[in-house]
């Protein structure tokens, strides 16, 4: 799953981007930080893009049973 998600990151921006990978409440987390410099192409116009990811890897975690979420971190905000 990190691997599909590092993939379309890295297809989508040119960079490597962290991922950090948790378990919460029954379901996977995957935390992603950009830097201020491609947040905006993560995010996309309106959420477009993040929401597409998301849905790449839901699709996928509905394969192998199991719920995923995705939370973008602002690298400043640490």
């Amino acid at each position: 799953m990190e691997e599909l998600l590092r993939f379309l990151l890295k297809n989508i921006t040119g960079k490597d981007i962290p991922v950090a990978q948790t378990e919460e409440e029954g379901r996977m987390v995957f935390e992603i930080s950009p830097d201020t410099e491609t947040i905006g192409l993560v995010i996309g116009k309106a959420g477009k893009t993040i929401k597409a990811i998301q849905e790449i890897m839901r699709v996928r975690a509905r394969k192998e049973n199991m719920f995923i979420y995705i939370r973008v971190v602002d690298q400043e905000a640490q």
